[in-house]
């Protein structure tokens, strides 16, 4: 079976930025509280590490470029920038 790249490009404002940021913050610490419970499923924690790995990966791609279209202010989420 062969593999193919797929990719898409899209265009957001400062504001959706700021969303598309906070929210894959706050799914990559959701995923880390099940990798720290002792009580959790070992597959889950696995799954979510593996989460964590590909949140990264995206946050630091959008982060690169929203830092250059918008400058560094655009990483500050407080509800008042949101």
């Amino acid at each position: 079976m062969k593999s193919v790249l797929k990719s898409i490009n899209i265009e957001l404002t400062e504001g959706n930025v700021r969303y598309v940021l906070h929210a894959l913050r706050e799914l990559e610490a959701q995923c880390q509280k099940i990798i720290d419970d002792s009580d959790a499923d070992e597959d889950e924690q696995a799954d979510c590490a593996e989460d964590i790995m590909q949140i990264s990966l995206a946050y630091e791609k959008i982060e690169n470029l929203a830092v250059a279209a918008f400058g560094e202010n655009v990483l500050i989420c407080t509800h008042e920038t949101l």
